[in-house]
């Protein structure tokens, strides 16, 4: 725990948006698309310029975040690879001190089922059923590594109770603050609504149009010479159609319309947590798992190492007065998504696991004390199970 934490936080709201790109924001620059519920979070916290998550696919980036281990360490280097059930991960650690730590949305973990089967835990058991949960209570789960079939999403979404997700995440969210009440809790906040973009009603995508979209980031000798993964994710049906100006027209302004929507609901958000006066006791923080390429270097969605992939956006507003000195600005050094958990143990005043946790708690760049950083983040994916990358007549849609 750092010496200064006596003045600590009583909740943590934890969102993170799949797929968001770092620069398709406009507190991070993007020149068409307006974000201001996301900028408000900007002007009165820290924004982190270099952030960068430890794998640029879902299962092994959000598996670094939860556990604050490099991939290397919790070995989830694909969606399909179970992590251990005997790590600890951020729900764990804050249930040991009466902190209600649940999620809403996706998670993207393959649960550890031979692990469960030991004799110690049993899989319907509440530790069990939490391992399942990577530590988080499910309070609304929509994990769409369960549920989305195919890589493009060609199927309709729920909508719930005539909702569309990300307002129904949104109000569902609302219900699990107003039933705390005073009782501490972390919320894990997790949005899908960017990598199910063909699934939200055609309103939802009324925002933005194909002149709002920014060229494309890329250039032809990227074709030429290519690794085989590259070579493969270019090749294929999504890295194909991305690359037709017209296809990625329609496509981009989709995201981008998406991206407000989910703006214009965080602000509904704030506004109550404001309302309410949890905006003094509740540490936020807004992030996602990975970017998404949308057309730039040609591959279609994720993985490889490029800035669209690997690099994020990282928000934090923590409300306590020993952070004043440093809202509304800008921090340039180098973060990474295992910083999470330390950063939330610290908030809470609460000794983290020094010899197990690999990040480092932001709280001395949050509160603008002088400390030593890291020169280098790492980010790590293996690709031995990409067929297409061997026979490029192997199809790559597929879960």
């Amino acid at each position: 725990m750092d010496d200064e934490s006596i003045d600590t936080v009583r909740n943590v709201l934890f969102i993170m948006v799949d797929r968001l790109r770092w620069d398709y924001l406009s507190c991070y620059g993007h020149p068409t698309l307006s974000t201001p519920n996301i900028d408000w979070l900007a002007r009165h916290g820290v924004r982190f310029e270099n952030a960068y998550v430890q794998g640029p696919l879902c299962g092994s980036s959000r598996m670094s975040y939860y556990a604050g281990r490099y991939a290397a360490s919790h070995g989830v280097v694909r969606d399909s690879v179970a992590p251990s059930a005997t790590r600890k991960r951020l729900g764990a650690y804050l249930r040991l001190h009466d902190i209600r730590s649940s999620v809403i949305g996706k998670a993207n973990i393959v649960p550890d089922g031979r692990a469960l089967h030991r004799p110690e835990i049993y899989p319907a058991s509440s530790e069990g059923l939490l391992s399942a949960q990577l530590g988080f209570e499910s309070y609304e789960r929509d994990d769409d590594a369960l549920t989305w079939g195919k890589r493009h999403a060609c199927l309709f979404s729920e909508v719930k109770d005539g909702r569309w997700e990300t307002a129904w995440m949104t109000d569902r969210a609302l219900d699990f603050i107003d039933e705390q009440g005073d009782r501490p809790w972390c919320l894990h906040l997790s949005y899908t609504a960017l990598r199910r973009l063909h699934e939200a009603p055609a309103a939802c995508h009324d925002t933005h149009t194909a002149d709002d979209v920014v060229p494309a980031r890329r250039h032809p000798d990227e074709l030429k010479n290519s690794h085989p993964v590259q070579r493969g994710l270019q090749g294929c049906a999504g890295g194909k159609g991305i690359s037709k100006d017209d296809v990625r027209g329609q496509a981009v302004s989709a995201y981008m319309s998406q991206i407000k929507r989910l703006d214009d609901h965080l602000g509904r958000l704030l506004d109550v947590l404001a309302d309410t006066g949890r905006l003094e006791d509740t540490m936020v923080i807004f992030c996602s798992d990975h970017g998404d390429y949308q057309g730039d270097h040609y591959p279609r969605e994720k993985e490889l190492f490029y800035d669209a992939v690997t690099r994020v956006p990282l928000i934090v507003y923590d409300p306590r007065e020993s952070a004043d000195a440093r809202r509304g600005t800008v921090e340039t050094r180098l973060v990474e998504a295992i910083d999470i958990v330390p950063t939330v143990l610290d908030a809470y005043g609460l000794d983290d696991d020094g010899h197990v946790l690999e990040g480092r708690s932001l709280q001395p760049l949050l509160h603008g004390r002088d400390t030593d950083w890291r020169a280098a983040v790492f980010s790590e994916m293996g690709y031995a199970w990409h067929d297409f990358a061997r026979d490029p007549s192997t199809s790559v849609d597929r879960p």
